[in-house]
């Protein structure tokens, strides 16, 4: 696997979605601040995937983010493996190769859900189960692209 293979249109589509929903994550306390009215409504709308304990988010100007630390863990883990990925195209290669041993990730967000936890070891948690999920999206778009160049096919 080359960093070639990891780069594509898409992946800065993805990267572009994720950058968009951590922007939502930072949104209420920011707009909060700005006298925004709308507030609340971003609260609301990541409400479905996080429950959103103000005591188990980070605050940003006062107030909670949209996401508590472990999701917003998660959500940065998966963004910068997003970006990162591509060039880190031997580690990328070696965990393609064991795609199961993405799994082993989460090892560290469960145990951190049975024992004594704070705001940082749950966005460490979250950073590090995150991380290498973001490898396969990337390597889906990849193999797509490799298909679609093979048959003649615009990979786009």
């Amino acid at each position: 696997m080359t960093r070639e293979d990891l780069q594509s249109p898409w992946r800065y589509a993805l990267l572009l979605a994720c950058l968009c929903w951590l922007g939502l994550v930072l949104a209420p306390p920011l707009a909060a601040a700005a006298g925004w009215p709308y507030a609340d409504l971003l609260h609301w709308l990541l409400h479905p995937v996080c429950h959103q304990i103000p005591e188990r988010s980070f605050h940003l100007l006062g107030e909670p983010l949209a996401a508590c630390a472990r999701c917003t863990g998660l959500y940065l883990g998966f963004t910068l493996g997003v970006a990162a990925w591509p060039h880190l195209p031997r580690l990328a290669q070696a965990l393609a190769a064991r795609p199961r041993w993405v799994a082993v990730f989460m090892v560290p967000l469960a145990v951190d859900v049975w024992v004594d936890n704070t705001a940082l070891s749950r966005l460490a948690t979250g950073l590090v189960a995150a991380f290498p999920c973001a490898l396969l999206p990337l390597l889906a778009i990849a193999e797509r692209t490799d298909a679609q160049n093979q048959i003649g096919g615009d990979p786009g």
